[in-house]
């Protein structure tokens, strides 16, 4: 999945690991260059759907949901993508919030939330330097 700033045309996309323990890779492409770095390799706990992702001035915030894979339901045939996903309600969401200009050494805003499940996030900006809000304009009458 990806996500592109509109200002710069760079996006910054993410991925994981087929193999335990699913590390997530963030990578940024350049739009000017047009080459591919990859910022941040970080260990998870298994394998996670993470369906969006938003971008601020000088973050790419993405949240890992207390869900899993049936592996082995998968690879064996007996359960389609959909029929493999797990919610454990007993552990929380993280979101983490990658420094777009970091690399893989610079360790990403980690905080924990309640357990949920959501697809699409709608929007997040900096109300000043350091924080950030997310806000779904389609909330609003």
């Amino acid at each position: 999945m990806d996500k592109s700033d509109c200002v710069s045309g760079d996006m910054y996309a993410w991925g994981f690991e087929k193999r335990p323990p699913g590390t997530m890779h963030v990578i940024h492409v350049s739009r000017e260059t047009g080459k591919a770095q990859t910022l941040y390799k970080l260990p998870q706990t298994g394998f996670n759907m993470v369906h969006d992702g938003v971008l601020t001035e000088n973050y790419f915030v993405v949240i890992i949901h207390p869900t899993s894979y049936d592996m082995r339901a998968i690879a064996s045939g007996g359960a389609a993508m959909g029929e493999a996903l797990r919610f454990a309600a007993d552990r929380p969401s993280i979101l983490y919030a990658f420094q777009r200009r970091g690399n893989v050494e610079t360790k990403p805003l980690t905080i924990e939330l309640p357990p949920s499940i959501v697809y699409h996030y709608g929007n997040a900006y900096e109300p000043k330097t350091g924080t950030f809000s997310f806000r779904d304009d389609s909330l609003r009458r």
